[in-house]
């Protein structure tokens, strides 16, 4: 089957809710009930236990259905992994077991009630988001619009320079070879050091430019834009991974770039290739997330693996703790109102210019908590609930879940008309893990150079008499 022949029949909305109904059921009930009963050891015996047990059923449910939906949902198939795993298996085994991924545990079982609802309610009213506009898709289906831009693969001649030059640029300023293979947290010590250039911006430089090339190069050969340039193309992958490595890169941009290469190469996705790629996720969560911390410092021996429970009580388990730690800090510092979010948002505002603008989330949380390691996540519910408290967290979450079904209906036409929105969907399914798991203020910056990059990658479609267009642009 052809990659247009695979779009047409993944834009009929009848194949879109299909399930199969063979697998849905048993899988289904072994992640909706089994794999939290086996956590909490039985039933849960508290309000706390009996909320976050039921956050973890439902997203369990739900990550049943997308995944074994006869066209594959990626967007929606990772927001359900992480709100499955993230907000509710690891809480469940954290708060049954009573070990916490920091130290002090949370203050108050008050809170930890009030993190179970706040969490409970986030998931359900996502939800909600995507069942709103899936139902005001049915009115016009999104794959009925045409792209107001095109792909414009002839562009990468001027772009792909720009994208080696800054990468030299970032390169040299990182302290060359040595330090690209360097731990990041050595590396951004002897940064702050040695200049005054944004150790965010230099590692954007380094690493984003040179991924979009090889991205929409990729894309463009996959669509029939491009024909040939197999070596070029080839040539920026292997550069990209070079560039974005385990030492120099964190390990949600890591992921992103991988996983976003293999998309622009297979992309629409078979059912059976998500299913391996959801397979390898876990997978990397419980092993390949623990391995990659190590390249944080210069120390090789710390302890890396474990049973699963350990794992899921890790460091990289903590978003359910400091959703706790937000509603204590707001219980002693008040609701925000709006300056996290608006800080996030004018990211690129210099401290210089702009004295008031407020701090990472995550890291004024754990300075609250007296945490000796700041660099801590802060979950996208946590951000609303301390910027606008239970109101905003539901707003906030019915946008996200609009969202991510808009994407999700851009990404079911990415190969049969790749615009603006259509090339950034595939990205996005995959680089939500960091924006959900926060902190908002880091997540932001290299969400919007992404973007950028890919606008100037397209150029308006041009229209012309009787309606039609000229379709995908060199």
């Amino acid at each position: 089957m052809t990659v247009r022949a695979e779009l047409a029949e993944s834009c009929n909305p009848r194949v879109v809710r299909a399930k199969s109904s063979v697998a849905v059921v048993p899988l289904t009930v072994v992640a909706g009930l089994g794999v939290p009963m086996l956590i909490a050891r039985g039933v849960p015996s508290t309000k706390s236990e009996w909320l976050i047990f039921a956050t973890a059923a439902y997203s369990g449910i739900r990550l049943s259905t997308v995944v074994l939906a006869r066209t594959p949902q990626p967007t929606k198939t990772f927001t359900w992994i992480f709100f499955y795993f993230v907000l509710g298996l690891a809480p469940l085994n954290q708060y049954e077991r009573g070990v916490w991924p920091l130290y002090p545990p949370p203050a108050s079982p008050v809170y930890v009630t009030q993190a179970a609802v706040m969490v409970a309610c986030f998931v359900v009213f996502v939800d909600v988001g995507m069942a709103l506009l899936r139902a005001i898709a049915i009115r016009r289906p999104l794959q009925d619009r045409e792209p107001r831009y095109v792909l414009a693969p002839g562009r990468l001649r001027f772009v792909l320079p720009l994208a080696i030059l800054g990468a030299i640029y970032a390169f040299g300023h990182i302290g060359g070879g040595s330090a690209l293979f360097t731990s990041r947290l050595s590396r951004a010590q002897s940064l702050a050091a040695n200049t005054s250039t944004s150790i965010a911006f230099l590692s954007a430089l380094l690493t984003v430019p040179v991924f979009i090339c090889a991205y929409v190069l990729l894309v463009a050969r996959r669509t029939g834009a491009v024909h040939g340039r197999r070596f070029l193309a080839v040539g920026l992958v292997l550069l990209s991974v070079i560039l974005t490595n385990p030492y120099s890169s964190s390990r949600f941009t890591l992921l992103t770039v991988y996983v976003s290469l293999l998309f622009a190469a297979r992309w629409p996705l078979t059912r059976r290739l998500l299913t391996k790629l959801v397979a390898l996720t876990v997978v990397g969560l419980f092993i390949l997330f623990p391995l990659l911390n190590v390249f944080r410092t210069n120390q090789r021996t710390q302890s890396t693996t474990g049973a699963i429970t350990k794992q899921l009580s890790g460091g990289d388990f903590d978003s359910f703790q400091q959703i706790v730690n937000n509603v204590d800090y707001v219980d002693a510092k008040g609701f925000q109102m709006g300056r996290e979010e608006l800080s996030a948002v004018l990211f690129f505002v210099p401290h210089s210019v702009w004295p008031g603008r407020a701090k990472d989330t995550g890291t004024r949380v754990a300075e609250y908590k007296g945490y000796a390691f700041t660099n801590l996540s802060d979950p996208l519910p946590a951000e609303a609930y301390v910027d606008g408290g239970p109101v905003w967290v539901v707003v906030i979450a019915v946008a996200y879940g609009a969202l991510v079904e808009r994407m999700e209906g851009y990404g079911r036409r990415f190969a049969m008309s790749p615009g603006w929105w259509q090339l950034f969907a595939p990205v996005f399914s995959i680089y939500q893990l960091s924006v959900l798991r926060g902190s908002l203020l880091q997540s932001t910056g290299i969400l919007v150079a992404i973007g950028l990059m890919l606008r100037v990658c397209v150029k308006p479609r041009i229209r012309q008499s009787g309606n039609h267009d000229t379709g995908v642009a060199g």
